[in-house]
């Protein structure tokens, strides 16, 4: 059972209180145990009723073979169920393995009555060869790389971390839709925020010009469901989040949820080894399985809570299916044709429940169905494919309607838009295909003895490889335009030019130019030589991927080393397997092309040197990801922020937006607390102040954590009581938009815990209180910042580092004003910093406004020029400069000195500056914040 309780959703499941720690200690792999054993039960079940090889078939499954195929029709058939226990909203461990027993008794008894149900003492054992030796070993390595230190991305704002709270509420509520109660508190406002209300300024809105069917979001990620009152629901499709609900399940809790995605990556990893194998050989299925468990993307994704590991065991595993069919089905092997043609409909299937890009695995079919039209060639046995292949379709297309049809029209809004623009042409590329079919049909006698001739052919596939050769140096060495001798370095990862050719460049950051080399020898080696149906079905699998992620860049933006996650699944793999087709096969075959068999072996040796020396470059350049634990012990973090508040309490973010969303999402859908986060850069004081009011009626007490701005929130009718400081630690890789990312860094998520209480009866509005009012970084100073500030940091003071804020040329503070027409006086405490020399010294309008929106009242009350070190400046504030503000305060400005450009008001050149932007002095530093001042503290005082 899940150990966490449900706060604010439902009655909460009756776990005991002393379990509630589990929900953040990561347990040992156990999971993997007894998930295994749950997707070996019903893979085992089928694979004996099915695989029966025919006596003296030619290629039967060996054991690593068997016991693969029992593991892809697990899983396949596991998550299935799983899933669909999570749409009807009874999703938890006893069903799930229920269900998978009840399942597994049938095909075991239609086995036993046909006398397959041979115990494992009647098996002969298989002996243990070199080869088998070599693959444990690999896999052993590959487990060991990916399960050590999987990553702990749960926070909110990020894909990875939707999927992992999207799978903590199906393990903690059962279901996919999430029934929010606290939502209700909003009223038919939770349908649509436009209108006034609290609603409005604690639901995130979407995009008009993209969803059509979802208008707000509950958190970054978690969808308002239409028609459904207070209903939300996790964007993406949710096959992979129903896995992660089952590790939380069965693994001892949501910390269990990090080793999926090694599971699913293990599982890739053998899955491409025995396709290799089947292709090409052990040898070359041996390396590639080496290859790809070395490899930067693999390594990278295989800790991540994301779906591509998911899909690439899934894609892989639909291939090699589909390969073993091929071989059985030509061979004779008619059981083995029917089983592995049913797996490879079961994987594909699975896809289209995984992610929104399985209309680019489903775009081979048609291709498939004409040549088997065209050919005559359609049997039978291909119904073990098309039946189970429909059935998981008409179910993703269910589960779309139901679940995520605001995420997947969203993913494809444009391309619905563009298609019915240019209806014209949207029809012309749907009918001109069908159009060429049946000419090429009704001519079928002409051309289709032609394709017997093998040297008709054998010219094809050379003209095809040419081009394929061409198109590739092309693609990898003209087009980036990166020749130039100084920025060769572009391709081993220094800094290069945006566009659609750099997704191609990246990719090889972790492939190495020679990986890319021997990946595009491989393919042109594959077409020239070794083309036949197998390899066909696989490229063709590949091509729409390649197409769309390559040559279009589409999805592949975001920042490295995540901007790559689009080629895990099927490119990463399917490249690896063409270099260790290469290095092996390719020497061999380019000494048959030049008859000259003496060079075969010194050829074969050069190949494998070239192996070594990628896995020597994998080695050298992944030791630092392979140290790397990404958000390591946040978990333990986040539990701990929840412990800090009681059980009914509701926690109000205020500060960044994103940033809050970080926490708020764990917090809500792991941790079960209502949490909330101001999602306007102005919100609605008074507003915000009855919504709160409500909540405290209702026994559900308020505590803000404010970050940096976050007095952007200010409520007139309560106040806030500092009631301590939380800093969270997340230990990331870099992520850089244009080059390869190196370097772990510590980043830092630092909030004020403030309670909030009801402004005594009679109390006069302005919760600063009178003046003197005295505001010091890093003592509760939020909530006095509106706008314009970073968060904290250390500066050099006079007698060691103090903390100070950089401000980013447009500030705002709000401060108590008395409104009475008396004089004051202003004291800050500034510096300049480290201001770079060529900029001159830093110079600050300070000036001050009624409020926040009020930019047309601002008056001007001083310019300022700073020192690079701390000092304080007094500007007087005359009589009468504001007359009497609504809620008693008033707003400071430090503002960049400004200038008029084009008729607009722009901060002065060099007025604010970026470190990165200065390499000289700031020893090429990524930071590429916007930057004016260090401030340290601010006191008004009554006037002389």
């Amino acid at each position: 059972m899940f150990p966490c309780r449900d706060r604010g959703s439902g009655p909460p499941r009756p776990l005991a209180a002393s379990l509630t720690r589990r929900c953040a200690t990561i347990p040992p792999p156990w999971g993997l145990l007894a998930l295994g054993a749950l997707v070996l039960l019903p893979g085992d079940a089928l694979y004996r009723l099915l695989f029966t090889p025919t006596a003296g078939a030619a290629r039967p499954p060996g054991p690593g073979e068997r016991l693969l195929l029992r593991a892809l029709i697990g899983v396949v058939l596991v998550g299935w169920w799983a899933l669909a226990l999570a749409e009807a909203g009874a999703f938890a461990a006893p069903g799930v393995v229920l269900g998978v027993v009840a399942f597994s008794a049938v095909p075991y008894a239609l086995a036993w009555r046909l006398g397959r149900l041979r115990g494992p003492l009647a098996a002969p054992r298989p002996r243990p060869t070199l080869t088998g030796l070599a693959l444990a070993a690999i896999l052993a390595l590959a487990a060991t790389l990916f399960f050590a230190k999987p990553f702990e991305t749960i926070v909110g704002a990020e894909d990875a971390g939707v999927y992992f709270s999207s799978g903590g509420a199906i393990a903690r509520t059962g279901g996919i839709l999430i029934a929010d109660a606290g939502l209700a508190t909003f009223g038919d406002a939770a349908a649509d925020a436009r209108g006034a209300g609290p609603a409005r300024h604690l639901l995130l809105p979407l995009g008009a010009d993209r969803y059509r069917f979802v208008n707000w979001q509950r958190l970054q990620g978690f969808f308002l469901l239409q028609g459904e009152r207070n209903t939300v629901t996790p964007q993406f499709l949710h096959l992979f989040p129903t896995w992660l609900a089952l590790w939380a399940a069965l693994g001892g809790g949501v910390g269990a949820m990090v080793y999926a995605g090694p599971a699913f990556a293990l599982l890739g990893v053998a899955t491409a080894h025995f396709l290799a194998r089947r292709l090409f050989g052990p040898a070359v299925g041996l390396l590639a399985a080496l290859l790809l468990t070395l490899n930067g993307l693999q390594l990278w994704f295989a800790r991540q809570s994301l779906s591509e590991t998911l899909l690439q065991a899934l894609l892989l595993g639909a291939a090699y299916a589909w390969t073993l069919f091929v071989e059985a089905r030509d061979g004779g092997d008619k059981a083995t044709a029917r089983g592995a043609a049913a797996l490879a409909g079961l994987a594909l299937g699975s896809v289209a429940l995984t992610h929104a890009q399985f209309l680019f695995a489903l775009l081979p079919l048609a291709p498939l169905a004409a040549w088997l039209w065209l050919a005559r060639r359609w049997r039978g046995v291909y119904w073990w494919f098309a039946l189970p292949l429909a059935v998981l379709l008409t179910h993703a297309a269910f589960h779309i309607w139901r679940y995520a049809l605001g995420y997947f029209e969203g993913i494809y809004h444009h391309v619905w838009i563009n298609a019915w623009r240019d209806r014209g042409q949207t029809a012309l590329l749907i009918l001109a295909p069908v159009a060429l079919v049946a000419a090429l049909d009704r001519t079928r006698r002409r051309w289709l003895p032609l394709l017997a001739d093998p040297a008709r052919l054998r010219a094809a596939r050379l003209a095809a490889a040419g081009g394929i050769a061409l198109a590739g140096l092309y693609g990898y060495l003209i087009w980036p335009g990166l020749l130039a001798p100084g920025t060769l370095a572009g391709y081993i990862g220094a800094p290069i030019p945006p566009g659609t050719a750099a997704g191609i460049v990246s990719l090889g950051w972790y492939f190495s130019p020679l990986g890319i080399a021997l990946a595009l020898a491989g393919l042109v080696l594959l077409v020239a030589c070794d083309l036949e149906e197998r390899a066909v079905a696989l490229l063709a699998l590949v091509a729409p991927f390649a197409g769309l992620f390559l040559l279009t860049g589409t999805y592949t933006a975001g920042g490295y080393i995540y901007g790559l996650r689009r080629f895990v699944p099927l490119i990463a793999p399917v490249a690896t397997i063409l270099i260790a087709y290469a290095a092996l096969r390719g020497g061999p075959a380019l000494a048959g092309a030049l008859r000259r068999p003496r060079l075969a072996a010194p050829l074969r040796a050069l190949g494998l040197a070239a192996a070594a020396l990628l896995v020597a470059f994998f080695l050298a350049t992944n030791a630092r990801i392979v140290a790397h634990r990404e958000y390591a012990g946040l978990l333990d973090q986040v539990a701990a922020l929840d412990a800090r508040f009681g059980p009914d309490d509701v926690v109000l973010f205020s500060g960044e937006r994103d940033l809050s969303m970080k926490l708020a999402t764990p917090l809500q859908y792991l941790f079960g607390r209502e949490s909330w986060v101001v999602t306007t850069n102005l919100p609605n004081g008074p507003q915000l102040d009855d919504w709160i009011a409500r909540r405290e009626a209702a026994g559900r007490p308020v505590r803000v954590l404010m970050s940096a701005n976050g007095g952007k929130l200010f409520l007139p009718d309560h106040r806030l009581e500092p009631a301590g400081t939380v800093a969270l630690t997340l230990r990331q890789f870099e992520t850089l938009d244009a080059q390869k990312p190196y370097n772990p860094q510590e980043n830092a998520l630092r909030y004020s815990i403030y309670t909030v209480h009801p402004a005594p009866p009679g109390a006069a509005r302005g919760a600063l209180g009178p003046p003197p009012y005295r505001l010091v970084a890093g003592e509760a100073d939020e909530r006095a910042q509106i706008a314009g500030f970073n968060d904290l940091e250390p500066a050099p003071g006079p007698i060691g580092p103090v903390p100070a804020r950089w401000t980013n040329g447009d500030a705002l503070l709000r401060v108590p004003w008395p409104g009475d027409g008396r004089p004051l006086t202003l004291r800050l405490t500034l510096s300049g910093g480290k201001y770079p020399a060529a900029l001159g010294p830093a110079q600050v309008v300070v000036g001050l406004r009624p409020d926040a929106g009020s930019a047309e009242r601002e008056r001007p009350l001083a310019t300022l020029t700073l020192t690079p070190d701390f000092a304080e400046y007094t500007v007087e504030i005359p009589p009468g400069a504001l007359g009497p503000t609504p809620d008693g305060t008033a707003v400071i400005h430090l503002a960049a000195p400004r200038e008029l450009v084009g008729g607009q008001s722009k901060p002065r050149p060099g007025a604010v500056w970026k470190p990165a932007s200065y390499p000289g002095e700031y020893g090429n530093s990524p930071d590429d914040r916007d930057l004016h001042l260090r401030f340290r503290a601010l006191e008004l005082l009554p006037g002389p």
